[in-house]
């Protein structure tokens, strides 16, 4: 375990403060707090991981990353190194081709088809040409799609087909609202299709290669900026435009200077 104190002058933070609005933000986890060795006061302890973490923040700020762009970039990595682990494990489409099922009542193929079949089944309804079902097909089939949204549920994320008629991506679910609210060029349009629903429904033994199910979820949370401020609301899926802010969960997450400053807290703290 490290103290606030290390943390502090190993990164050239100056207030503890900092560590709390991080851990507030989701970027640290809560520390343990004790008496102080002393017996006066007390002492907070982080686990050791936190001090690489930390100065991965700090590195990001001097980059001229604010803090919600680095606390995106964090959370892609943490995101990349689960995919990295279960990536050097064997690839499951090679499980897949090696395993029979049956297609249709009179045609059989291997459960990787079946897979990339269900892909395509899953936008049908929006995309009722066959031609163009085809080119999907052959474009999920040439990324290895199967892999990579096995691989996300296997990691224990939900996988999304993402597709604007071009070229298809697999991401997780709550990757989607983010690529949605990039700058996009007038009248883009997007497909958008879980596919853990569909894999479940024409492969119901899909837990035998991925193992596992999702253990992480989009959370009914938004950013609005108030004033100077960045406030954190929790979200209720009702009322007349159909959500409504849950006032009593407000949390300032960050401040406007901070996002448009280059360094924020680590020029602010250091």
């Amino acid at each position: 375990m490290i103290t606030s104190k290390d943390i502090l002058e190993k990164t050239g933070l100056k207030s503890a403060k900092t560590l709390t609005r991080w851990h507030q933000m989701g970027l640290i986890p809560e520390p343990l707090v004790r008496t102080h060795p002393s017996g006066r006061g007390k002492l907070a302890y982080w686990p050791d991981w936190v001090l690489d973490r930390c100065l991965k923040i700090v590195e990001l700020q001097r980059e001229g990353h604010s803090l919600k762009s680095a606390a995106m970039v964090i959370g892609v990595e943490r995101l990349r190194q689960n995919l990295e682990r279960v990536e050097a494990e064997r690839p499951i489409s090679e499980l897949l081709a090696g395993h029979k099922v049956k297609l249709t009542s009179e045609r059989e193929g291997t459960a990787l088809d079946a897979f990339l079949l269900s892909m395509v089944a899953s936008v049908k309804s929006i995309l009722p040409d066959p031609a163009e079902q085809m080119r999907l097909l052959n474009q999920l089939r040439e990324s290895d799609a199967v892999d990579l949204a096995l691989n996300l549920l296997r990691a224990g994320y939900a996988p999304v087909l993402f597709y604007d008629g071009e070229r298809p991506e697999i991401i997780p679910d709550f990757l989607v609202s983010w690529r949605l609210g990039e700058d996009l060029p007038p009248q883009t349009a997007f497909i958008v299709a879980p596919l853990l629903p569909t894999f479940r429904k024409i492969f119901p033994r899909i837990d035998e290669f991925v193992g596992t199910s999702p253990k992480a979820w989009p959370a009914p949370k938004i950013w609005v900026q108030e004033g100077d401020a960045v406030v954190e609301y929790t979200v209720y899926p009702a009322g007349p435009v159909g959500f409504e802010l849950i006032r009593e969960s407000a949390k300032v997450v960050s401040r406007v200077e901070e996002e448009e400053g280059t360094d924020g807290d680590a020029s602010r703290d250091a």
